[in-house]
């Protein structure tokens, strides 16, 4: 695994379940099978015209939301987030 630390880059061994355990879930959430996000660093949240959703964090960083993570992503994190 990678882990993205503002520009710095980590290379950790494990799993991402095994990552995703560890982290604390009101400060982290799943948008992807290869992707885990912290929530304050989530800008806004698009739509594309396809039912897609792009996650765009605050340094301008588009991520895919994937369609099995859309639902619990949307318990998670706050409305305002939406665009």
């Amino acid at each position: 695994m990678q882990l993205h630390v503002g520009k710095e880059r980590h290379l950790l061994r494990g799993t991402m379940r095994t990552l995703e355990k560890q982290l604390d879930p009101e400060k982290f959430v799943r948008i992807h099978r290869s992707t885990i996000v912290r929530i304050d660093r989530i800008k806004e949240l698009l739509s594309s015209f396809d039912g897609d959703y792009v996650v765009v964090l605050c340094d301008e960083t588009r991520l895919s939301l994937s369609r099995g993570y859309h639902h619990h992503f949307d318990q998670v994190v706050e409305p305002g987030v939406r665009v």
